[in-house]
């Protein structure tokens, strides 16, 4: 009987190993592919970023970022193990999202989940890392999975110096989500803080010093490290005050905004120009709707899961469960993390702890007809996913792409005009910055710097206002102007809402010009 029992283990192990793997590789067909809606903004701001600190130099210090510099460092560990080049950018993406699903397998098994919900949860991590658009190098991804690391070790139950060391690996990890997105990770340890004042006896109190001198044996070699190469204040201004200024001041969106923008966006869907296909119209349709109602559905991660929440509150069920209470602080810091931009991307990054938080509800609600009611919508929520996440990996798979070769190696886009344009301007670029010229990309277009490999002759790889400042962007045009930059790659943003953008209209002329593009060349004195 033991036999068995030890060999049905053995089996789900074994089964459970070979879930992940399937759904790694629904993952890789993203890979290698260009989202321009993200690629050319976020992810070239980070990959940008890990090239200035390839080349020695110090964030804060050489080069304007409102972002804690942890995702960057993580990159450009990989681009000097692997090389510089667009794989490995992915690569390290690959590593992250990996992390995530491992440390959240992981959290399943300590939660004692049942197989059926666990198997379904780790299919649906895929439409989150595998959907369009969300594979990318980013620095919510890679806090995430610092997160996800951090609450594992608070779950693991071990007794005397093991539970000292898991508590201090648990700090260490949240202070890596710190050092890569500044609130997601001090949230986190906020709330891991009073999870464990709230949980604990007094007298095992002690592990919250343990988890402490991990988040500070991380953290004061990078604080001292920054202050005497910077500046405390100079630092501590950029990552906090600086963006409570200004970043709040583009980030508000109103729920209605939201919702109306996402059935827009579904009145639209049925429109595949350019897009280059093998399998049929029909299949397509069918993948692109049920994945906007995924996108439904992450909206009301949210405010379903508080519902829930309250009631297993009024239960006093939280004191009473360790783990469900640290699942709970943990959703609560991961979630609040989000609104400081009320946006459908940044739920879609937080919505990870709203599905391990429901999955576990589900196994907790199993009483009378209410229950059951709520157990089905959350399977239903979870079915969605799940059909999401294969839906878009076998659409990228079986998707003709085209190849655009850059410095950095093959790139793939799945429409044809969006790499003509983009194909237009890298040849015509890399030929200039091969013979030593450089450009200027305006306002937030700092793929090109990194799909190129060129320099970017300003301190900051994006200038949006109000975001960057007056002040930032007299500095941009004077160094425009003392290097004598001939080239000026212009997204289309109207230009003459900033003084830089009347600069450059007076400055300079359109060279080139296509959908997507215009490129401006330098006017002759």
């Amino acid at each position: 009987m033991d036999s068995c029992i030890i060999l049905i283990k053995k089996q789900r192990f074994w089964f459970e190993v070979g879930l992940v793997g399937i759904v790694m590789l629904l993952w890789l067909p993203q890979m290698l592919e260009v989202h321009p809606l993200t690629s050319l903004g976020d992810e070239g701001v980070i990959a940008q970023s890990a090239l200035r600190i390839i080349r020695g130099e110090i964030p804060f210090k050489d080069f304007f970022t409102g972002l804690a510099p942890g995702e960057s460092y993580w990159i450009a560990i990989f681009f000097k193990i692997f090389g510089v080049s667009f794989i490995t950018l992915r690569l390290s993406a690959f590593v992250s999202m990996a992390i995530s699903l491992i440390a959240s397998v992981l959290i399943l098994k300590r939660l004692k989940i049942d197989s059926f919900n666990s198997y379904l949860l780790l299919i649906s991590f895929a439409a989150f890392f595998g959907g369009p658009y969300w594979f990318i190098a980013s620095h919510h991804w890679l806090s995430l999975a610092f997160c996800l690391m951090s609450l594992f070790l608070l779950l693991k139950d071990g007794h005397g110096i093991s539970c000292k060391v898991q508590y201090y690996f648990s700090g260490v990890t949240a202070g890596c989500a710190a050092f890569t997105l500044q609130h997601k990770g001090l949230l986190w340890i906020f709330f891991a803080t009073v999870a464990i004042l709230y949980l604990s006896q007094a007298r095992e109190r002690v592990r919250l010093y343990f988890f402490w001198y991990g988040v500070l044996s991380f953290l004061l070699p990078f604080i001292i490290y920054f202050s005497f190469m910077v500046g405390f204040y100079e630092v501590f201004y950029d990552l906090f005050i600086y963006n409570l200024l200004h970043y709040n001041t583009i980030s508000a969106h109103r729920g209605a905004t939201i919702f109306s923008d996402l059935l827009l966006n579904f009145k639209n869907i049925n429109s595949f120009d350019n897009f280059i296909f093998t399998p049929s119209a029909v299949f397509k349709l069918l993948i692109w709707n049920v994945g906007y109602v995924g996108r439904v559905v992450i909206h009301f991660l949210p405010v379903f899961s508080v519902f829930l929440l309250v009631k297993v509150w009024r239960s006093n069920f939280l004191r009473e469960n360790v783990n469900t209470s640290l699942l709970v602080f943990f959703f609560l810091a991961i979630y609040l993390s989000s609104f400081h931009r009320i946006h459908e991307t940044t739920l879609v990054y937080s919505a990870v702890s709203g599905l391990l938080l429901l999955v576990y509800l589900r196994t907790l609600m199993r009483k009378g007809l209410f229950e059951k009611a709520v157990s089905t919508v959350i399977s239903f929520m979870l079915v969605v996913f799940f059909i999401t996440a294969t839906g878009f990996s076998m659409l990228a798979f079986f998707s003709q792409q085209t190849s655009v070769s850059t410095p950095m190696g093959e790139m793939h886009f799945s429409y044809e005009n969006e790499a003509r344009d983009f194909r237009e301007i890298t040849d015509f670029l890399s030929e200039r910055v091969r013979l030593g010229e450089q450009f200027f990309a305006y306002r937030y277009l700092a793929f090109f710097y990194f799909s190129l490999n060129a320099h970017n002759p300003t301190p900051y790889d994006i200038l949006v206002y109000p975001i960057n400042t007056q002040e930032q962007l007299t500095k941009a045009e004077d160094l425009l102007d003392e290097n004598m930059c001939r080239w000026v790659l212009w997204d289309y943003s109207p230009l003459f809402l900033t003084s830089l953008g009347k600069y450059i209209a007076q400055n300079y002329n359109i060279y080139i010009k296509n959908a997507s593009f215009a490129l401006l060349e330098r006017k002759s004195e």
